[in-house]
Formats: structure tokens, C-alpha cells, sequence
């Protein structure tokens, strides 16, 4: 594993404007296979300290948070996301577009 600078930058639209935020983070970086894997810790309000990992792929990204919040987002260019509870993973299928689920 090697040392990064992570500066990541979010754009959320909000009413109709975007409104963007950077945060600094210190983390890892490492490949496996075809894929990058970056990790590192984040303080999330009313959650505390949260583990999150980015995966980087020809494919798609994927941001994985573990700790007081858990979530898994995947995004991939020129698809939409859809919010799944975790509980009915089993029950959905959708290879139409990808899935940011969130545990319930």
C-alpha cells in the first residue's frame, strides 16, 4: 500500500443550483487486478469516525463507507442511481442501471 493525498471534491444539486465541497484526507492507495483501491477515515456528523473505501475501475466506481454509517454507492458513466434498502437486494434486479443501496 502506498501513501496518498486525497482531495475530493463533491457537487450536489440542491433546489435547482450546485452547491460543491472539497475535503483533504491522508490514505492508502493499492491495485488489485484491474482495479485501484484508495482508503481512509472520514469524521461524519452524528456518525463519528467512518472507514471509507473508493474503487476505481474501467467500469465503474464504487465508495463503500463502514462504521457508524455503512453504505455502498456504485456510479457508471451514463446510468442513473437508484436507492435500494439493502433488505431487498435479494428481490431486486436491475441491470439496467446501477444501485446505490443504503442497510435499513
Amino acid at each position: 500500500m502506498q501513501d496518498v493525498q486525497i482531495k475530493l471534491t463533491a457537487k450536489h444539486l440542491v433546489d435547482g443550483s450546485w452547491d460543491a465541497s472539497t475535503h483533504h484526507y491522508e490514505g492508502k492507495r493499492v491495485q488489485k487486478a484491474a482495479s485501484w483501491y484508495i482508503t481512509y477515515k472520514e469524521q461524519m456528523e452524528g456518525a463519528g469516525e467512518v472507514s471509507t473505501t473508493i474503487k476505481l475501475s474501467n467500469k465503474a466506481i464504487t465508495l463503500i463507507r463502514q462504521g457508524g454509517v455503512s453504505t455502498r454507492q456504485q456510479f457508471e458513466r451514463g446510468k442513473y442511481a437508484v436507492l435500494v434498502p439493502k433488505s431487498l437486494w435479494p428481490f431486486y434486479h436491475g441491470d439496467a442501471y446501477e444501485q446505490a443501496a443504503y442497510p435499513v
